[in-house]
């Protein structure tokens, strides 16, 4: 039987450096046929064991994580000024940040997003962001992953300590914020790669864990 489709509907836009999964999106469902339908549950008890855990506040691998509020120490502070107001152009001209990703077919690059594109200060690019939808993930449902390479060395992100952690993909040194649930619904997930540049992130709506892995392999791959 088929399984009805989960429409993601993002409440705030992504951020360079990222956002918690409290805020990241509501979910709702139809059957295929376009009539509604309950949409997968998550016990709301998993949500509150979440809320009361140790927040994650701290660096790792040169990158300093922590929830929206908490200050930036001086060392992770952005390097980079900016003389002119940043432009605005298509992800085709990200130039030295491009990416020759090699991701499936369920990978949709959302090319109209508002998080879609390259911002040009003093004349070079400083960041790019790649917003996809994924048609279907591992558990059958779409998702949405977004994608951004920029100067900062500091990722705000409300999440459990024990939900961190560091790995090597594909040869590249990583942090990874794993989901909350097993199959990634209703739930915010992410992993960061230091740059010499600042960082590469990947922020992803409703993907389980192997889900989150493959784009991670994928963008190590491209980033090496």
């Amino acid at each position: 039987m088929r399984k009805p489709k989960v429409l993601l509907t993002l409440l705030s836009l992504f951020a360079l450096g990222g956002i918690g999964y409290a805020t990241f999106f509501a979910a709702s469902s139809l059957k295929s046929g376009g009539s509604a339908e309950a949409e997968p549950q998550t016990p709301p008890e998993v949500f509150e064991e979440e809320r009361q855990k140790p927040r994650f506040q701290g660096e790792l691998l040169g990158i300093f994580i922590a929830p929206r509020g908490v200050a930036t120490p001086e060392e992770f502070a952005p390097k980079f000024t900016c003389d002119t107001r940043a432009e605005l152009k298509r992800v085709d001209e990200a130039g030295e940040l491009d990416m020759a990703l090699n991701l499936s077919d369920n990978y949709k690059l959302d090319e109209n997003s508002l998080n879609t594109g390259v911002s040009i200060c003093n004349g070079k690019v400083f960041a790019a962001r790649w917003a996809y939808t994924v048609t279907v993930t591992s558990t059958g449902y779409p998702g949405e992953v977004l994608i951004s390479r920029n100067p900062s060395l500091d990722f705000t992100a409300d999440v459990a300590e024990d939900r961190v952690k560091t790995l090597n993909i594909e040869g590249r040194e990583a942090i990874v914020a794993e989901p909350i649930t097993a199959n990634g619904i209703s739930s915010w997930s992410a992993v960061i790669f230091p740059e010499p540049f600042g960082k590469t992130s990947i922020q992803a709506a409703g993907l389980a864990l192997e889900d989150l892995m493959e784009v991670a392999r994928a963008v190590a791959l491209a980033t090496k």
